[in-house]
């Protein structure tokens, strides 16, 4: 899902799909309870989340953790990940009650 400029609120969110979920770029987005499951294997570049100079909220659950960036945010140039490793783990997977 893209989101150019808009606002989107999403309340609850399941996908198998083993790509970036959610990419807002100059816009508001906010997730409220998440699953993500993906089936194939995840490329180690591609980032659960993506954030272009927007505003975002995420409370969400990965299984089996194949995503080792969960968000990256660029900001005037800059780029900056949030890696698997720096949020709370749960099982194989993650939890992130918000981000």
């Amino acid at each position: 899902m893209e989101n150019h400029g808009g606002v989107v609120w999403i309340l609850g969110m399941k996908t198998e799909k083993h790509a970036t979920a959610i990419k807002t770029v100059g816009g508001y987005t906010e997730l409220l309870g998440a699953l993500f499951y993906p089936l194939k294997d995840v490329r180690a570049a591609t980032p659960l989340f993506i954030n272009e100079g927007g505003s975002v909220s995420y409370s969400y659950a990965v299984s089996a953790n194949p995503y080792a960036v969960q968000v990256r945010e660029i900001r005037e140039g800059v780029t900056r990940e949030l890696p698997r490793a720096s949020v709370p783990s749960r099982g194989k997977g993650s939890n992130v009650p918000l981000y």
